[in-house]
Formats: structure tokens, sequence, C-alpha cells
């Protein structure tokens, strides 16, 4: 299963860490820009290394689960199966950003906001999840 994380932050970082550690998925984790996508994958890179220094993990692990993160803006979520919205807690922010510019062909999208907040700002579901 192909999972796209929107937000590279520390929850968009974690969500994605979690799937990419989980056999049968893949992660697609995407910001605003690709510095912040990367830098999110990064910060997964950097605790993944402080269990390898402990010797909790192995390095191929880590290179496993690296190879699992892909990085980039919104158009590397195209394919995803599932998304994960982890955006800031800004509701300004999260209507503009997913629902205008995130307009991505998904099965399913998770908020971590009511999604009947978003549902407010368009006029149906069409609008927010094109098939």
């Amino acid at each position: 299963m192909k999972v796209g994380v929107i937000g590279a932050g520390t929850m968009g970082s974690g969500i994605a860490q979690a799937f990419a550690q989980t056999e049968g998925y893949e992660v697609c984790l995407c910001d605003i820009n690709e510095e912040f996508a990367a830098n999110g994958k990064a910060k997964i890179a950097k605790g993944l290394e402080k269990r390898v220094a402990r010797g909790k993990m192995e390095q191929a692990a880590v290179d496993a689960i690296l190879a699992k993160i892909t990085t980039g803006v919104k158009d590397i979520c195209t394919d995803c199966d599932l998304i994960v919205e982890a955006a800031i807690e800004n509701m300004e922010i999260k209507k503009t950003d997913n629902l205008k510019n995130y307009r991505i062909s998904v099965k399913k999208m998770l908020s971590l906001l009511q999604i009947h907040l978003l549902y407010q700002s368009q006029k149906s579901v069409q609008d927010l999840i094109v098939q």
C-alpha cells in the first residue's frame, strides 16, 4: 500500500516513519517544498541513527526503512492509496493547501482535524476528492 503524508514536520515525519517501519507500506512524505519534505526525512534518519548507535537497530534495517520514504511536493501523492494530512494546525492553511492545492485522486483521506470543518468550505464532497 502506498501512503501519502502531507506535512513533514514532527507529526508528519513520525507518521511517515511508523508506516515505513511496517511491512507492506511505501511512503510519500510531502510538504509545501522539497526542502521541508527532505528535512522531515532527515529527522527520521537522525532518530534511527541514534538507535543504531545504541545497538538497538541494524544499519541495514535503517536503510530499508529510509528507502521506503520518497520526499517531494504534492505531485508525488497522486497515486497513493491513502493520504494522511498532518499539516500545521491552522484551519486557513488547511483549507487552502489541502483542499485547493492538494486536489489529488485518492481512495481515502484522513485528517487530524474534524473533516466536516473542511467540508464547510466546499460545495460538495466531490470538491474534496477527485475521482
